[in-house]
């Protein structure tokens, strides 16, 4: 089955299973929070030491197919290292009208 035979829904899930694995692997923490845009699948929270977290993005980035990872904020709270993404739909799908889309590509 391609990807593009599999539900938003079900896309979603399966990126949520490879983050919370990655994360284990690293013993890094991660909260899944609520999308906020129309282009988001799935937005997260990763907190944990540093080094740990920041070599993510680009593992979570090696399973993204269809899709693009966006930093939305980075924190340092105690000891931990915070970083906030989101998974959204890759910049050439989305629909033209999208505002987000928009404001990406007057950006570039």
């Amino acid at each position: 089955m391609t990807n593009s035979n599999i539900s938003r829904d079900d896309r979603a899930l399966d990126i949520k299973k490879v983050i919370a694995r990655l994360c284990e692997e690293r013993q890094v923490s991660v909260n899944f929070t609520t999308n906020r845009r129309e282009s988001d699948v799935v937005t997260f929270t990763l907190h944990g030491h540093r080094d740990q977290v920041l070599t993510l993005p680009a593992k979570i980035e090696e399973h993204l197919h269809d899709e693009d990872l966006e930093l939305l904020s980075t924190a340092q709270v105690e000891l931990d290292f915070l970083l906030q993404l989101v998974v959204t739909i890759n910049l050439e799908k989305q629909h033209k009208s999208n505002p987000e889309k928009r404001a990406k590509l007057a950006r570039r």
